[in-house]
């Protein structure tokens, strides 16, 4: 064969590659063709990105030390050593369930270091509720003898026994124990599978086996999910990633209702999170004090209500501020851009008046249409933006946390719409459909570290912040989508296409052999 024909065709795959691997690459829609690869880039951003919920509490500073105490970790390596686990999974386990707290409990039931309910701890063998006397003590009882005039008061000292209620779930040794048994019997249970394993803790037996048949697409009964699992090829992040509300929809409803209900189904990705911050404060205690700082104590809050305000650091007093109402610049140099003419081609559409915005959100903004529009097809309506930069700053001379309110909503003067990084998007006149399709897009770039956003039941709006981290990125979007250079919106894919990435990376394998082969 010829080798300037080998070098061509290698150089055409090695560009969709690279494209792949843009800024977008896995979102959305394009979850249902995601390779191994993929999924575990996915899994990675998400795990990151949940380094605000695990890191927001004041307890998470003293979480590590805690763990790693030798009363605590010998007790851990114990009990990985006698099931056959990695420590570092149950102390990741430790560091969520109770940030090491021997005497955590919560207002919901489950208690102690492992955070287990009673029927839990009971069903691994734990002693909860059970009176074990513990001694005797002397006390003075009086009593009547005698009758008619005999009769008289009379006091004796009796021996009464002292009892103590056991709750294994407090004692550390018992509670760490029982913890990594439940993990290797639902191991064995789910053929084996530790990722699995992990995520059932949170989970549960019942709803883990109806995701599970929500998955294979038939009835599986709790007593049938050994068999099911042994034989099948699948890691718990292909299940949770390979779905969007119009592929494998089963699963996706599934695990959007467990969301509903604890966030159990990104339990495994926290826990895994986890481990990764333990092994930095076992390296650098300092280093993992300075990373855990970022998400406490900001604005007054002693804990932040969102993600968002990680993105900014006090005093705000010092952050840029928005330019004077009514004046946008035009010129490429200045900071602040009207919402261009082009986001009408996405679907974009503003409630009311001119809008603006740094190019990096009005980029973020275009970036979601663009993956609604990927996802919906032809269903595609685009969505309204109620409000960007503040539409007027007539009393705005300053802002701070008194322009927050108890659940961290930035009202008109806020710092985030008066940074220009956040747009609104009202969600009342949507359809349910339209809602679902828009959370998820949301839901999957926050889950990629792109975003942050929270939903303001009082109007009611979706309050979207892009990341500063990805600014750059969202900006060459804006810069893109202005010049006409983006990928031409798609329509839902063939069956041909959902198979041709994959086909490429055979293809691509099968050429460099034949290259070498040549060479």
């Amino acid at each position: 064969m010829n080798r300037s024909l080998i070098g061509v065709m290698l150089v055409c795959i090695t560009a969709t590659s690279v494209f792949a691997d843009s800024l977008d690459a896995g979102l959305g829609a394009q979850r249902r063709t995601l390779s191994p690869e993929q999924i575990a880039a996915r899994s990675e951003q998400l795990e990151a990105s949940t380094s605000f919920s695990l890191l927001r509490f004041p307890e998470a500073r003293l979480a590590p030390g805690r763990i790693f105490k030798p009363e605590i970790w010998s007790h851990i390596e114990a009990a990985a050593r006698e099931y056959d686990l990695d420590p570092m999974i149950l102390a990741g386990m430790i560091f969520i369930e109770s940030y090491g707290d021997p005497q955590a409990h919560s207002p919901t039931g489950p208690a102690g270091i492992a955070q287990m309910t009673k029927a839990s701890a009971r069903e691994l063998g734990l002693s909860v509720g059970r009176k074990v006397r513990i001694g005797s003590k002397a006390v003075k009882k009086t009593r009547w003898v005698g009758k008619g005039k005999n009769r008289r008061r009379i006091v004796q000292t009796v021996q009464q026994s002292i009892y103590k209620t056991i709750d294994e779930r407090y004692i550390p040794s018992r509670a760490i124990t029982a913890m990594a048994k439940r993990l290797s019997s639902r191991r064995a249970w789910l053929g084996g599978k530790t990722d699995f394993a992990i995520a059932e803790y949170h989970m549960g037996a019942g709803r883990m086996a109806k995701l599970l048949a929500a998955y294979f697409d038939r009835a599986i009964k709790v007593s049938e999910v050994t068999a099911a699992m042994s034989g099948a090829g699948l890691s718990y992040p292909e299940l949770f990633w390979t779905n969007t509300p119009y592929f494998r929809r089963e699963v996706y409803q599934a695990l959007d209702n467990l969301n509903e209900v604890d966030y159990s189904p990104t339990y495994y990705f926290r826990v895994r999170q986890a481990m990764r911050l333990l092994e930095i404060y076992r390296k650098s205690p300092d280093e993992y004090a300075r990373l855990a700082s970022a998400y406490q104590g900001k604005f007054g809050w002693t804990v932040l209500p969102s993600a968002q305000w990680s993105f900014v650091s006090e005093p705000l007093s010092a952050l840029p501020a928005a330019p004077a109402a009514g004046v946008l610049h035009e010129d490429t140099s200045e900071r602040f851009v009207p919402l261009p003419e082009v986001a009408s081609t996405f679907g974009i559409r503003a409630s009311a008046g001119p809008m603006a915005a740094e190019r990096s959100t009005i980029g973020s903004a275009l970036f979601v249409a663009h993956h609604l529009r990927r996802l919906q097809g032809d269903r595609y309506k685009g969505f309204e933006i109620a409000r960007m930069l503040p539409s007027s700053l007539a009393g705005c001379a300053s802002f701070g946390a008194a322009n927050l309110d108890a659940r961290g909503e930035d009202d008109e003067c806020g710092p985030l719409h008066t940074l220009g990084w956040a747009f609104d998007v009202p969600t009342k006149a949507l359809s349910t459909t339209e809602r679902r399709d828009l959370t998820f897009i949301l839901t999957d770039l926050r889950h990629a570290g792109l975003v942050a956003y929270l939903e303001d039941r009082r109007e009611p709006t979706y309050h979207v912040v892009r990341h500063p981290d990805h600014s750059a990125r969202f900006e060459q979007f804006y810069w893109d989508a202005m010049g006409g250079s983006l990928p031409s919106e798609e329509r839902p894919p063939s069956v041909a296409e959902v198979a041709m990435p994959r086909m490429l990376l055979t293809l691509q394998d099968l050429l460099t052999r034949i290259h070498s082969y040549f060479a």
